[in-house]
């Protein structure tokens, strides 16, 4: 089947990530909020997570088109950042501005496991190789670079991150006019080359049948590995809440690095990722799934001790050479994991339950606590913390069978 529909609608899901994600800390804090008030804001990343991806993966698993669920959530997002640059320019609340963030974080929060679960169930089952995750999740990398070069330069004539919000906008306006064009939510008709067997159109309502989400926490439950890898990549979620939402500041006040070089120093470790993104199917392919997943909290943990242990410029910009193996760790492997031991009836929902209670308290919890430890003991405490959280997952993984190999369609 055509993905280039599904690729675009990855462009623009990060594209509007790559606005926001490197500047929005940087704004908060030109809004006068202290860094306990900025971690509390940014905390609504996560809470956002418990909320929406869940219930979204829940109605697109059982009756709602995704594509409609994915534009609704696109329009909100216009509105909510639109809404953010009023309200700044206004001098609003500290409350208010909360509010509004938190709109946005809702509307971002469903579309990676939708997008995900959109993909395993129209074309991750028995597709051909060119099909596989990781080539149509690289366009979201592409996505995100895009922004940081053009913010750049409209940060340095004007001085202004507000810039991040409108860029933001429009991106998410692309996104809902792509939302027009995602494919169906059924799998390719039976017959088609390489086809999954066709699902029938309308699903069947048994009484007493169980929930999509429900099915699925059921069947994580049931799994020890499952369980042993969710507490994992929650510590992990944890350390990635502390670490995207402070390293901004971090280039900023820790290392004295200017705003307008924030965006790009971040596109180093993008443009590291999209390498790693590329091989992905490779490196599983030769060295398993567990080695990938152990090398990327090596990673993790090495960068976390070195941004800790040397608050300088060097190291700062440095460490974005493991952005790569990081971002296979939090965001690449944990949908093919899952999407190998889901079942049909919640493959998007298993997406939706792991973003709700790994990412989203996982998130909550990292960003929440590194606003008062920063405040306390300064940036680098907060990568000190970091740390012993990535070891601690890092022990629980070596000794978790992930098993080696995943599926050629998924990898």
């Amino acid at each position: 089947m055509d993905l280039s529909p599904l690729r675009r609608q990855y462009f623009f899901t990060y594209m509007v990530m790559g606005s926001i994600a490197p500047f929005i800390s940087v704004w908060l804090r030109e809004q006068g909020l202290s860094k306990p008030q900025v971690g509390s804001v940014m905390t609504l990343t996560g809470a956002a997570v418990l909320v929406t991806p869940v219930i979204t993966t829940a109605f697109a698993d059982a009756a709602i088109a995704t594509r409609r669920i994915v534009g609704g959530c696109f329009a909100l997002a216009i509105l909510a950042l639109a809404g953010l640059s009023v309200a700044g320019a206004a001098g609003a609340p500290v409350v208010l501005i909360g509010v509004l963030y938190g709109l946005y974080a809702l509307t971002q929060a469903p579309l990676p496991p939708l997008q995900d679960g959109l993909f395993f169930r129209t074309a991750g089952a028995g597709a051909g190789p060119g099909s596989r995750y990781h080539r149509t999740r690289v366009f979201g990398t592409v996505g995100f670079i895009g922004p940081s070069l053009v913010l750049f330069f409209w940060l340095r004539e004007t001085g202004r991150t507000d810039a991040a919000l409108h860029v933001g906008a429009v991106a998410a306006g692309l996104g809902l006019l792509n939302a027009f064009t995602l494919p169906s939510d059924r799998a390719p008709a039976a017959g088609a080359a390489g086809a999954a067997p066709a699902e029938p159109a309308e699903k069947p309502k048994r009484r007493g049948a169980s929930l999509p989400t429900v099915a699925a926490a059921r069947a994580v439950a049931r799994d020890p590995v499952m369980l042993a890898y969710w507490a994992a990549m929650w510590l992990l979620a944890a350390v990635s809440g502390s670490y995207y939402s402070f390293y901004p500041l971090y280039l900023t006040e820790a290392v004295g690095i200017g705003r307008e070089w924030v965006g790009l120093i971040s596109n180093l470790g993008v443009l590291v990722e999209l390498g790693f993104m590329l091989a992905f199917g490779r490196l599983v392919g030769r060295f398993g799934l567990q080695a990938v997943v152990l090398a990327g909290v090596a990673a993790v943990l090495v960068r976390m001790v070195l941004l800790a242990a040397f608050p300088t410029p060097a190291v700062a910009v440095g460490t974005q050479a493991f952005h790569g193996l990081m971002v296979l760790l939090l965001f690449v492997t944990p949908p093919v994991f899952l999407n190998a031991r889901a079942q049909e009836s919640f493959r998007s929902s298993i997406q939706g339950l792991f973003a709700m209670l790994v990412f989203g308290t996982g998130r909550m919890t990292g960003t929440f606590t590194s606003g008062w430890i920063s405040e306390g003991f300064g940036l680098p405490a907060v990568y000190a913390a970091a740390s012993a959280a990535a070891l601690l997952a890092g022990v629980v993984l070596l000794l978790t069978p992930l098993g080696g190999r995943v599926e050629p369609a998924a990898s």
